[in-house]
This record gives C-alpha cells, sequence and structure tokens, in this order.
C-alpha cells in the first residue's frame, strides 16, 4: 500500500487521521466532561439520561422472552455501572487524542518512534470492538433476525474500514523507517605501498630504480 484511498500518499493520510481522531476524541470529551463535571449549562448527557433510561427499560420490556424481573436486573445493572462507563471513556478519549497527536507530529517530523502509541492503541482497539461486536450481534440475533443481520453487516463495514486505516499509518511507519536507513559501504582496504615501489602497487616508485645497459 502506498496510497491512501486512492488518491493521497499514505503519509498525508496518517496525518489526516491523526487530525480526526483529535478532532473525534474532542467532540467526544466535550460532551462526557460536562456530565462528569455536573455542569448546569451545555451537558447534552445529563440532561438525556433519564429519557436513555427510559427507552431502554421499554426496548426491554418489548422483549417477549424477558419478564420483569430481568428487566430490573438489567437496569439496576446499567444504572449501577454508566458512571463508571463514562468515567473509562473519557480517560480512553483523552489517550486516544494524546496518541493521536503523537502519530502527527512522529509523520511530520519523521520520527517513527513516536507512531508507535497509536499503533498499538488502535490495534488493541480493534480487537476488542471487533469482539465486542461479535458478542452484540449475537444477542441481537436472538431478539430478532433483521437487527442482527444490520448488526453483522456493520460489524463486517467498520472492521474493514478500521484495519484499512490502521494498515496505512503502519505502511507509513515502515516507509519512514526505510527512508531514515542509508547504506554505508564497506571501509576499502588501502592498497600497500611497499619502499621501492615492489609488490603490486600501481604507484609511481618512491626510490631511484636501476636499469642494466648492455
Amino acid at each position: 500500500m502506498r496510497r491512501c484511498c486512492c488518491c493521497i500518499s499514505v503519509h498525508a493520510g496518517s496525518v489526516i487521521l491523526g487530525i480526526v481522531a483529535v478532532v473525534l476524541a474532542g467532540l467526544e470529551l466535550a460532551v462526557l466532561i460536562p456530565y462528569l463535571l455536573n455542569l448546569d449549562g451545555f451537558n447534552p448527557i445529563g440532561h438525556h439520561m433519564d429519557t436513555a433510561e427510559k427507552i431502554l427499560e421499554e426496548t426491554l420490556k418489548d422483549q417477549g422472552h424477558l419478564n420483569e424481573s430481568m428487566t430490573e436486573d438489567i437496569m439496576g445493572i446499567f444504572r449501577d455501572y454508566i458512571g463508571t462507563a463514562l468515567i473509562t471513556e473519557t480517560v480512553l478519549a483523552g489517550i486516544y487524542a494524546l496518541f493521536a497527536i503523537l502519530m502527527i507530529a512522529g509523520v511530520k517530523s519523521r520520527v517513527r518512534g513516536l507512531m508507535v502509541p497509536y499503533l498499538v492503541y488502535q490495534m488493541l482497539a480493534f480487537i476488542i470492538t471487533v469482539l465486542a461486536g461479535i458478542a452484540i450481534t449475537v444477542g441481537l440475533f436472538f431478539m430478532s433476525a433483521i437487527m442482527g443481520g444490520i448488526a453483522t453487516g456493520i460489524v463486517l463495514v467498520a472492521s474493514f474500514l478500521f484495519l484499512y486505516f490502521w494498515l496505512a499509518v503502519q505502511t507509513a511507519f515502515v516507509e519512514i523507517g526505510n527512508r531514515d536507513y542509508m547504506y554505508s559501504p564497506a571501509p576499502v582496504k588501502p592498497i600497500y605501498n611497499p619502499p621501492g615501489g615492489g609488490g603490486n602497487s600501481w604507484q609511481t616508485p618512491n626510490a631511484p630504480q636501476h636499469f642494466q645497459m648492455e
């Protein structure tokens, strides 16, 4: 892979992906931090949390194989762990933004060591996302075949894009390493020139030569 999206170099594509990652992480932090700080003004998660709980509860009640007790247990787990989940997501979003900034700096300065945290983080996120997507898809198939089919398509497309963009950054990482490598030829052994110009020396003798005259 020498081009990203068939039109730009992998170096430019890596910078663009880094900028997109920083923007998305910034938007995520912009809605998570006000909720964690319990701000009264701009707080979209806090203002819509009750609505989200009601929607989730109604969705669970619509499932015929879930009784009222099971629904209450699921809602209790949701209320107990939603705060921890949002705190974890806030920390991960901040780390992701930092690694994306380091990756951009690594591409621009040709220091590929700065790209390693981003590549490792992205691969771990890819593995976890795929596993979680498979688990959610299997669960949705038990609820509805249509929902399960839609979830399968989403997981496949998201996995392909995730892996493709990771490979673009990884290719830029390899190319930067190849450009930094400089071939140094082996030193040439100096030609030995014994006194008097003997041996195989091609140089002019440095001692007078005597020729026998007939």
